[in-house]
Order: C-alpha cells, then sequence, then structure tokens
C-alpha cells in the first residue's frame, strides 16, 4: 500500500474562515473569481476541495499552481484518479493502456501537450492527495470531505478503511470507490412540486457534514447533513461552487463565462 496519509485531519481555524470548493475539473480562473467574491484572505483562510482538480477545463496545468498553496488543501477525486493510472509514469510498470485510455477519452489529454517535467511535478503532487478530510469546526462538530460518498454510505466505515491497521486484500478496490461510487448520488429524487428530495435517510453517521462531489448538479444540493456540490465546472455553461464550511454556511456558483454569481443551496 502507499505511504500516502489517506485520511488527513485539520484543527479548527481560529484566525480565519474556512471554504470548500466542489469539481474544479481545470477552472482555477473561475475559482478565482468566487475567492475574490468572498473576500478570500491568503493569509488566513483555508480552502478545501473536493477533488477533481483536472481534465475537462481550460487550465488544468495551473493545478499544481494551487497544490502548492499552503491554504489550499485538496483530496483525490476520480480524475486525479485517472491520472495517476493513467499518465504511466516511471514508478508505474506494466503499462495499463486500457486505464490510459480511459482517462485521455475523459479529458486527460492536455497532459500530453505539457513538458515532461511539468508532467511529472503535476503527477508528484496529484499524487500526494489524501482519499478524506476531516475538518474541525469552530463549534466543536466535525465536516468530512469525500470525492464520490462515504464508504458504505458510513463515515464511521471511511475512517475504517482509511486506517492502515484496517488494510486487506480488498483495500485497493474499496479505496476506488471512495471516487467513484454514485449509489448515494442515485438516491437524490426531484420533483416539480415537492423539490429535492431523498430516497431514505441522508444523514451519515459520527460526522456533523459531510460535502460530497463526482455527481453533478444544476446548483449545490442541501439534504439532512450531506452537501452536494459538483455542478458542472469544466462542461459548457457549468462552473464551481464555493461554501463556508459550516452547518449554516452559504454557498455560491460562478456562471461558466464568469459573469455572474448565484448564491444559495437547493433543499427539501
Amino acid at each position: 500500500m502507499s505511504t500516502v496519509k489517506l485520511m488527513r485531519r485539520f484543527d479548527p481555524n481560529i484566525d480565519g474562515r474556512d471554504f470548500v470548493v466542489g469539481d474544479l475539473h481545470g477552472c482555477f480562473s473561475l475559482l478565482q473569481i468566487l475567492l475574490a467574491h468572498v473576500e478570500f484572505d491568503e493569509s488566513v483562510d483555508r480552502l478545501f476541495s473536493l477533488g477533481d482538480l483536472v481534465d475537462r477545463g481550460p487550465e488544468s496545468e495551473r493545478v499544481s499552481e494551487f497544490l502548492v498553496q499552503p491554504w489550499f488543501h485538496a483530496i483525490r477525486g476520480n480524475h486525479d484518479y485517472m491520472l495517476l493510472k493513467g499518465a504511466h509514469m516511471v514508478e508505474q510498470a506494466p503499462v495499463d493502456m486500457a486505464a490510459t485510455h480511459t482517462w485521455l477519452q475523459n479529458g486527460g489529454e492536455w497532459f500530453l501537450h505539457l513538458m515532461p517535467s511539468d508532467q511529472d511535478t503535476i503527477y508528484f503532487d496529484i499524487s500526494r492527495l489524501p482519499y478524506a478530510m476531516e475538518v474541525a469546526l469552530p463549534d466543536g462538530g466535525i465536516a468530512g470531505l469525500i470525492h464520490a460518498q462515504p464508504f458504505e454510505g458510513s463515515w464511521q466505515e471511511t475512517r475504517v478503511l482509511l486506517d492502515p491497521e484496517h488494510w486487506s486484500a480488498d483495500t485497493p478496490e474499496n479505496l476506488e470507490r471512495l471516487v467513484w461510487d454514485r449509489s448515494m448520488a442515485r438516491r437524490i429524487r426531484f420533483d416539480e412540486q415537492d423539490g429535492w428530495s431523498y430516497d431514505g435517510s441522508p444523514q451519515v453517521d459520527t460526522v456533523d457534514l459531510v460535502y460530497i462531489g463526482h455527481t453533478a448538479h444544476d446548483s449545490p444540493i442541501s439534504l439532512g447533513n450531506t452537501r452536494w456540490m459538483d455542478t458542472n465546472a469544466g462542461y459548457e455553461g457549468g462552473g464551481p461552487s464555493l461554501a463556508e464550511l459550516g452547518i449554516n454556511g452559504r454557498v455560491w456558483t460562478v456562471s461558466g463565462d464568469g459573469a455572474h454569481i448565484d448564491e444559495g443551496w437547493n433543499r427539501p
């Protein structure tokens, strides 16, 4: 197994504010528009990313520019995972051409146009990303960050999976589920009369909030203690969403052309 820390934990930010951004897909200029809108202060504020930093959007090559910033903290998404499987750097052998083909078919071709030194830097920086994070809230609560969904829909099961003491032969396959699984997202429903709902309980155990990306919606969604934040960045018209970390945190979504910003969650 990798020596990379698979779960990172952060103390509360007592000096500034914390924000979460959904899937970016190389839309870093749009992210900067959102940060300017909330008057993000790099000296005291922190930004947590739900992954899918690259592919599809216009500026994937800027990813390391952000990953080296002390105020920027990211987990890996399925597109970051595809890069690590498909780029085939020196430590990867034998070459998995199926993985490369899948990645290139899903927006990875930008990587091929970079200088080898830039490829090496990006590969290394993304390889250090954890699968999940926990961020302590100023009021004493805990926010969990995951790309696709918690393992088996449980935050406690996610903690166990990411604990090296519990690694097993099934661990690599189960780690993939953290960046790919959509079983929770498939239970989200929209009705013209009743709005957004969830088939069952959207409450995730042993954590106060869970921020999730991966499955795109037209706007960010608040259901129970889950917050769904993939809003089609990298696709025509879509842009990322930025939320204040916290139970009552506000959220903003920028349009794909950067011309306007909408505020608010879709709620049941």
